[in-house]
């Protein structure tokens, strides 16, 4: 059975391509049930949408806090019987409520070994650790 999938991302979304393709290939036996953001103009929903997967974007500023835009989202997710939520380059915090109603089923990519480097976005993460001659990079999974 394939785990449906959720992404949630506020950048480019490079891991979303690299997932996109796994499953073209046949390689991961998934279906990505929709791409959210809270970015309208980030690119991983043009992402989303060359390979014709569902998107939403939500503004956060319009909800007066955390708890609530999340309750939107956590809403949509069901409704797409998410299985897993992968944060790709999520750029907000998400509430304790998120994180009960997907409790054991949310994925975080970041792409360093955290704690180190824990601002850092993309490739630029790992340009700072070989500028600082650091002996170890990649990324954390949590």
């Amino acid at each position: 059975m394939k785990v449906r999938l959720a992404v949630l991302g506020s950048t480019r979304g490079t891991d979303l391509q690299a997932i996109i393709d796994a499953i073209e290939r046949n390689e991961l036996d998934a279906e990505i049930a929709l791409v959210f953001s809270n970015k309208a103009d980030a690119f991983i929903l043009e992402r989303a949408k060359k390979h014709k997967i569902e998107t939403l974007f939500i503004d956060h500023r319009k909800y007066r806090n955390r708890e609530e835009f999340d309750r939107l989202i956590v809403g949509a997710l069901k409704k797409k019987k998410a299985g897993l939520v992968l944060l790709i380059g999520y750029m907000r915090i998400i509430s304790p409520y998120f994180c009960k109603e997907f409790a054991g089923r949310i994925w975080n990519i970041h792409p360093s070994l955290l704690p180190k480097y824990a601002g850092g976005v993309d490739t630029n993460v790992h340009e700072e650790v070989l500028r600082n001659k650091e002996k170890e990079t990649g990324c954390t999974l949590h």
